[in-house]
């Protein structure tokens, strides 16, 4: 009975062992050498607080800096100061910033701040954006267990050296064909003391600008350092349909860059076109988008007052000369108004796109004693 017993445990330790093995084997419970693996690259942010005190205390005299109004594209830099007021020496080093418009220069100073000493650090930046309000922020980190982390803040206003109100159009309203059209805006600086313009330029002689100091309540009501009151004047006898013009002022407070206003009205009359397209606010003849190959032609009504005689076109000026105008009376005549007909035809040709400010400007000469001139643009894609 003993040799079974015995045999019986060898046979147990055998397959205990093979199990073992088979589970080391592939379920990992042996390990069969070193990993081969790196091991990953733990980065820590700020400084290690020291595991005893005692501790500094971070206390920072500002945080934010405003360096008021500022240009755009100008640099500056800034001294914040962090004294340390802890019973413990304090460690201070530079971190990140929120956004590439500022960087945090080195600290004064890398080593242990005594209680009762500061450190110094400097913060530049650079205005790339051209929002009207400036604020971004750099960090810096600390050994104060309080306050590790401490934001410093640069804001501040950005402006251009010369402002102009209205901005962008001057509204001239109706033209008066008897009496000169005068508008009036205000140019004004929070930045300059004292502006100076040398002069103007328009392409249409009947714009004439002045300029002069502006009044002390306009300088107070816009919060600026000075102003000049500026003063269009529309000289009477500009032609029918709409004044487009682009005014420019040269001052040296700006540079060669000057500042730009565009004037717009309108002139009415006895001349005025309807049918198909035509547009009355801007004049225009919206011809749309057709095929360059074939072109495009459309008959527009012309009605006439206070003309004895027929109507004669005496010339037909075009921008880029780019369309056919043919006027022909119609021999009809609604109550004080001779009607005629205008076919207007841009020819088969390459593909253009005359729209908005590239429309195709026509400047019509006739013999009416009131409207020697009318204007009207034409505006199309040609694809």
């Amino acid at each position: 009975m003993k040799l079974p017993a015995q045999l019986l445990t060898v046979l147990f330790v055998v397959v205990s062992l093979g199990i073992t093995v088979w589970l080391g084997r592939y379920q990992g419970a042996i390990s069969v050498g070193p990993s081969t693996e790196k091991p990953k690259k733990v980065e820590i942010k700020g400084l290690p607080i020291p595991e005893q005190g005692p501790y500094g205390k971070a206390v920072a005299v500002e945080t934010t800096h405003n360096f008021g109004v500022s240009l755009h594209g100008s640099k500056g830099a800034h001294i914040f100061v962090i004294k340390n007021e802890g019973p413990g020496p304090l460690r201070v080093k530079t971190g990140g910033t929120s956004c590439s418009q500022c960087t945090v220069g080195k600290v004064s100073r890398e080593d242990d701040i005594p209680p009762g000493e500061t450190v110094e650090v400097e913060v530049k930046w650079e205005i790339k954006s051209l929002n009207e309000t400036f604020r971004q922020w750099a960090e810096v980190f600390t050994t104060d267990p309080d306050l590790k982390r401490i934001e410093l803040a640069i804001e501040g206003r950005i402006d251009r050296p010369l402002r102009l109100t209205p901005e962008g159009v001057w509204v001239l309203g109706d033209l008066s064909a008897t009496e000169p059209t005068v508008v009036r805006g205000l140019l004004y600086s929070r930045m300059i003391d004292e502006i100076t313009v040398e002069r103007f330029e328009c392409p249409n002689p009947r714009v004439l600008v002045t300029w002069e100091p502006a009044p002390l309540d306009e300088i107070k009501q816009k919060d600026t350092k000075s102003a000049l009151l500026v003063s269009v004047t529309v000289a009477p006898g500009a032609p029918l349909g709409p004044f487009r013009e682009t005014v420019k002022l040269f001052s040296p407070n700006q540079g060669e860059v000057a500042v730009e206003f565009q004037l717009s009205g309108q002139r009415s009359g006895a001349i005025e076109f309807k049918g198909r397209g035509w547009n009355p606010e801007n004049n225009a003849v919206i011809l749309g988008e057709f095929p360059a190959d074939k072109g495009a032609k459309v008959k527009l009504n012309l009605y006439v007052r206070d003309l004895e005689g027929e109507l004669e076109v005496q010339d037909i000026e075009q921008r880029s000369n780019s369309a056919k105008i043919h006027v022909s009376p119609t021999g009809r005549v609604l109550g004080k108004s001779k009607m005629y007909e205008v076919e207007i035809e841009v020819p088969p040709g390459p593909s253009v796109k005359r729209r908005g400010p590239d429309a195709e400007k026509v400047r019509l000469k006739l013999n009416h004693p009131d409207a020697s001139e009318f204007i009207f643009y034409i505006s199309y894609h040609a694809l």
